[in-house]
């Protein structure tokens, strides 16, 4: 089966399992509509044999049956709803994980915040499924037996039903032809401006520092404006749709009283029948009226629905890998060539190079050479265009991702810590970790003593993104995240950008302690410091590997080619 098929058919399946919620649904909104039946029924009696018979227990006898079937309705109804919640929230439940794992695969490869409009996607579908429009589906089957009903009392009233009918479904199909381009291009426009929020959101501390608030707010409310331009022109157009539709249905009802009294005039209908055929023709006409209102949801949650199946078809479930030896950090990189996500252009070009456990490798290199984009293809998150990264021989695509999680430790350039406490940032909000594993890791990081001096210790809140903490301490907690769970091969892009003297021999001790337990570590580099304890160096530039081997004799051939060269300002003051 292909990729495709199969995700379409995982979709399928989500959809499949409320089949039962689905079949309890349609059961309750037959015994619905025919209890829908009751007003008309109890017109005509009233009006045809209790009135002429003068018979109060008759219509006291009427009246407390109405009461019961109207009961029995309002009761039936409630449960309907609360089903449709149910296969809303069943929808979502049996989704949401794939659709994370989906959204973080696609922003991987894609970069950007593009999973949040999937999560925004399935709660669209959630909340449609749970709302009054889709019980219209299951009321609209009902409306040829209503007009059948009304054509029952008398031809005419059937056929001034179904010319309403007819009407408002192609009301309904005009609307769908004009607002379907128009709710796109809304959506469209509201995620880019979502987006821009987010970034201005994000670079809070930028703005401030810059004054640039003035000039994002115009760049926003020009997208913003946009959106919500695009959007009341869609709205105008479907409210005065919806607006027609009632207006005529109410029309016609009040015309189908004057047909009716026109036809008991001359006897062909009874006074009973005028008012019940009037309500006949309603209901009948209500299903085609609340779906041109509800067409905006319709069109969305469709659209969300479309987008989920894409996404899902894109980033399939990955088979199960078998569970291997666990690692000791022998690393091979083979012909790697790399790209940033959503670029086809490489960064690195035909890498190769390996490492046996327990050495310690300083990839150096001039700016925008790729030694982070090195780091990020070593670790995982960033995938190969061509080539294999390989962990005790065994392509890192094909290691059990939860063995990954704990063979691999990684320490970002720039660190990113999440709303919570330290100790949940240590432990990456794993549920079940050990308190000792998350002491072992801050001690192994030399930060320990740090996090003892913070309000809470290891329970001190961080803020969104680590604001409360200095970049340095940032730093700090970062390695100790990246060293929890004794991984064997650590990454640590250039680890010292934000530390003082304390913390260059905290890490340097850290590496140290590594080297001894013969973990395999990456230092990205630029300081001459960090490169003191590597047993190799991998010289980068232009995404090619330059020079690779020993340090001592990388560092020297690398010093004298640059002595060579004239050394610029900029340079010095790197340098230094």
């Amino acid at each position: 089966m292909s990729s495709g098929n199969s995700q379409q058919s995982e979709l399928n399946r989500t959809f499949l399992s409320c089949l039962p919620g689905v079949f309890a649904t349609g059961g309750f909104s037959l015994v619905i509509n025919l209890l829908m039946l009751t007003g008309p029924l109890f017109m005509i009696l009233v009006y045809d044999r209790a009135l002429p018979s003068g018979s109060v227990p008759t219509l006291i006898g009427l009246s407390i049956l109405m009461v019961g079937l109207y009961s029995a309705f309002g009761f039936l109804s409630l449960v309907r709803s609360r089903i449709l919640v149910r296969i809303g929230n069943r929808v979502g439940n049996r989704l949401q994980e794939r659709v994370f794992t989906a959204q973080l695969q696609q922003t991987a490869q894609q970069g950007g915040t593009k999973g949040q409009d999937a999560n925004r996607d399935l709660n669209s579908i959630r909340e449609f499924m749970g709302g009054p429009t889709p019980a219209v589906l299951f009321d609209a089957p009902w409306t040829p037996i209503y007009l059948g009903v009304a054509y029952i009392l008398h031809p005419w009233l059937g056929y001034a039903g179904l010319a309403g009918v007819v009407f408002l479904v192609m009301v309904a199909l005009l609307n769908n032809y004009l607002t379907q381009r128009g709710a796109k291009s809304s959506n469209t426009d509201q995620v880019r401006a979502n987006r821009a929020m987010s970034d201005i959101a994000r670079n809070s501390e930028v703005i401030g520092a810059m004054k640039m608030g003035g000039d994002l707010y115009e760049r926003w409310s020009t997208l913003q404006n946009r959106a919500l331009s695009s959007q009341s022109r869609t709205s105008d157009l479907a409210s005065g749709l919806s607006t027609l539709s009632r207006t005529v249905r109410m029309l016609l009802q009040s015309a189908v009283l004057g047909l009716g009294a026109y036809l008991a005039i001359g006897g062909d209908l009874s006074a009973g029948s005028i008012i019940a055929a009037s309500v006949i023709v309603g209901r009948a006409l209500a299903p085609a009226e609340q779906a041109i209102s509800g067409w905006r949801q319709c069109v969305s949650a469709n659209a969300a629905r479309k987008r989920i199946d894409a996404l899902l078809k894109a980033h399939p479930v990955r088979s199960a890998a078998i569970t291997l030896p666990q690692p000791k950090g022998d690393l091979h990189l083979q012909n790697v060539f790399a790209a940033a996500p959503g670029q086809t252009q490489p960064m690195l070009k035909n890498v190769s190079f390996s490492l046996q456990a327990g050495e310690v490798l300083a990839i150096i290199g001039p700016s925008g050479s790729g030694k982070s984009t090195l780091a990020r293809v070593i670790t995982g998150a960033w995938s190969v265009l061509r080539g294999h990264v390989r962990i005790d021989r065994a392509d890192i695509e094909y290691w059990n991702a939860l063995q990954l999680r704990e063979a691999v430790g990684y320490l970002p350039q720039t660190v990113e810590l999440f709303d919570g406490t330290v100790r949940e940032n240590i432990a990456r909000f794993q549920p079940d970790a050990k308190d000792e594993d998350i002491v072992q890791a801050a001690m192994r990081a030399n930060a320990h003593d740090l996090i003892l001096s913070l309000p809470k210790s290891y329970d001190t809140p961080l803020g969104e993104g680590g604001s409360a903490l200095s970049g340095g301490e940032r730093q700090r907690i970062g390695l100790a995240r990246a060293l929890f769970g004794d991984p064997a091969v650590v990454v640590l892009d250039e680890p010292n950008s934000n530390l003082d003297a304390a913390g260059m021999t905290a890490l340097n001790m850290t590496v140290e302690e590594l080297q001894k337990q013969k973990k395999t570590v990456i230092l990205v580099a630029h300081r001459q410091g960090a490169l003191a304890l590597a047993d190799k160096v991998l010289v980068v530039d232009k995404g090619q590997v330059s020079a690779f081997g020993p340090r001592e004799e990388i560092l020297n051939t690398y010093s004298q080619n640059r002595s060579r060269k004239p050394v610029t300002k900029s340079e010095e003051i790197q340098n230094v």
